[in-house]
């Protein structure tokens, strides 16, 4: 007789009037799980109408995905602008690195700036005219 192990899987659930409701995780120990729900909940603690709660993973429901923390590689997700899940790139960051998120998301905010200026600096240049 073979037997199979269920890991238990949990998502942060978030519901809030006027958007989708998604999911953060899914996360393989509830007190991650937890964590995450509880910043989440500080970041958006002005929000008295937000669902915020760890559940039972659903394959039903969107799951948002992880956020890289890495400062180049989030100012190319901003860059990308690929996070239209209403939830916002801060909040998100906020539910998985806490208190951190705030200036992880300013350094990422001047990489991405920086590349700008550059950019911008290279069409201005190729813009003149050679003497």
């Amino acid at each position: 007789m073979q037997t199979t192990t269920t890991i238990a899987r949990f998502s942060v659930v978030v519901a809030r009037p006027g958007y989708a409701t998604v999911a953060l995780g899914p996360y393989s120990i509830q007190t991650f799980a937890d964590l995450a729900a509880w910043n989440l909940r500080q970041h958006l603690r002005g929000e008295a109408d937000a669902y915020i709660e760890v559940e039972p993973y659903d394959d039903a429901l969107t799951h948002l995905a992880t956020l890289p923390t890495i400062p180049k590689e989030l100012a190319d997700r901003l860059a990308a602008n690929a996070d239209s899940d209403g939830l916002g790139v801060h909040a998100r960051l906020a539910a998985q690195v806490g208190p951190d998120a705030g200036p992880m998301l300013a350094e990422a905010y001047m990489v991405r700036a920086s590349a700008l200026w550059s950019e911008l600096a290279g069409h201005a240049a190729a813009d003149q005219p050679t003497p």
